[in-house]
């Protein structure tokens, strides 16, 4: 009996793409005839299909069950097996870079899309909201140039982490400048009643993400310090700073959608949206301190080691 039921949970690949192919056919085929859009005669084999739908489905959901921890694992040995994916598994600080790299692109296309409306409109909203974004990927930007030219040099040499801990230093004061401009959003979010709109459904998706973002963003912190890479901390910095930003967007947008008459709209963004500018203010500080100490104490030894190597060549 055992083997039956190991059997049925586990047939041969090609059993279970007919499986699903089967099951999403009688889905197809069970919503077209309740939309009324077959022949009368195939009306009555509507039953039918809700029934091969229902079956289908849940051998396909008990199937996908059984079987994701193996496929998960022959995924895995699959993406291992080739150096990018690989590394882009296993490499925290390089798969840092690498997803920066989509967030930069998305920051430059929101800045010029906003910069282009402030343009046409004269709407100082806009223009704001491109001077942040312009901001945000100048930051990024500055740390993937910089790994860019770090490729093929020695990580532990000193004179390359001297570079990281200024690029991490130069991060922050960028930081500190975008939230200028994050200021002043928020003051037009406060006293002109400027919000962020999102259609329909969308909020809901939006919240998803911005939720998703936010845990990533505080879980990595961790990680991103344990790198030995200061601009991999300095990356998950302007992570998180972005994830913040759109913790306010998406309450104004949240308000504007769900809140009532909005009498009090301009008072809960203006205080969540101080908080915010605090914490990106922290953040900006924070870098800067870490990226100035670091290059200081970097100088002091190359200083040193460039002294014991002069003594040495007098001698």
């Amino acid at each position: 009996m055992s083997e039956k039921r190991f059997s049925l949970l586990r047939p041969p690949i090609f059993v279970r793409v007919v499986v699903y192919i089967a099951t999403l056919a009688s889905i197809v085929m069970a919503m077209l005839a309740a939309a009324q859009k077959l022949d009368t005669g195939w009306q009555k084999a509507a039953f039918v299909f809700y029934v091969l739908a229902m079956l289908g489905l849940t051998y396909s959901v008990a199937l996908i069950i059984k079987n994701l921890p193996t496929t998960v694992k022959k995924a895995k040995e699959w993406l291992r097996a080739h150096p990018f994916t690989g590394k882009l598994m296993d490499d925290f600080g390089f798969r840092k870079i690498i997803f920066a790299i989509g967030s930069f692109v998305m920051s430059v296309g929101y800045g010029l899309i906003n910069g282009y409306t402030w343009l046409i409109t004269g709407s100082i909203w806009h223009g704001a909201l491109a001077i942040y974004y312009v901001m945000l990927a100048l930051t990024r930007g500055g740390i993937l140039v910089h790994h860019k030219r770090k490729i093929g040099k020695d990580p532990d040499e000193i004179s390359v982490e001297i570079k990281e801990a200024t690029t991490c230093r130069n991060s922050g004061i960028v930081l500190l400048v975008l939230n200028s401009a994050l200021f002043l959003v928020v003051l037009m979010m406060t006293f002109a009643g400027k919000a962020f709109h999102y259609q329909g459904t969308l909020i809901y998706a939006y919240a998803a993400y911005t939720v998703y973002k936010l845990t990533m963003a505080i879980v990595n912190l961790p990680k991103s310090k344990r790198q030995g890479d200061m601009t991999v901390e300095a990356m998950q910095a302007v992570s998180l700073t972005d994830a913040l930003v759109s913790l306010i967007a998406l309450q104004t947008a949240l308000l504007a959608q769900f809140g009532g008459d909005g009498s009090k709209q301009p008072l809960y963004n203006g205080i969540t949206g101080s908080i915010v500018c605090l914490g990106v203010l922290a953040v900006g500080i924070v870098i800067i301190v870490r990226g100035q100490k670091r290059r200081n104490q970097l100088l002091k030894i190359a200083n040193s080691t460039r002294i014991q190597q002069n003594e040495q060549n007098g001698k």
